[in-house]
């Protein structure tokens, strides 16, 4: 996948009787974990994948071959994508739900060391209404022309 604007790459239901019931009862977790590949053709690139509840932006990965103290970055590598993501409800009535969340993803554009990063999008300051099923929807896109995103596989557990 090329694009440098959005595209949803996978999507899926979680049903009403999921987000009403122990999500939001006993603050129960969603965990994500996304079989993927990655090609950047310089350092300066950047893949964004966010994640979409009914229409709301609930997370975001930020994904980039050069980071501080990472192996060093060699152009042009297929190199594997590991993303795990993890939400529950933070807050809040079931129609205006607050959410929290971590992703964390990891590669190893050398072959060697594995390096990545996590990050927290929505720390309670985000509210979805949790009464009825969400549309999960992943979208993703590039900070530049000839970069490739391989998604093969997700797995939810909720």
């Amino acid at each position: 996948m090329v694009s440098t604007t959005k595209k949803v790459f996978v999507s899926y239901l979680i049903p009403a009787k999921v987000t009403s019931g122990d999500f939001f009862e006993k603050r129960r977790m969603i965990i994500e974990e996304f079989m993927a590949g990655v090609n950047f053709p310089s350092d300066s690139a950047v893949l964004t994948i966010e994640q979409y509840w009914n229409g709301v932006k609930v997370q975001q990965c930020i994904i980039k071959p050069k980071i501080k103290g990472a192996p060093e970055f060699a152009a042009n590598q297929n190199r594997p994508l590991l993303i795990r993501t993890q939400i529950r409800r933070e807050n809040g009535p079931l129609s205006a739900s607050t959410l929290r969340n971590h992703s964390y993803w990891q590669t190893d554009f050398e072959g060697t060391t594995f390096f990545g990063q996590g990050d927290e999008y929505a720390w309670g300051n985000i509210s979805v209404d949790l009464s009825k099923g969400i549309l999960v929807e992943w979208k993703y896109f590039w900070s530049v022309e000839n970069c490739f995103f391989y998604f093969d596989h997700l797995k939810v557990d909720y």
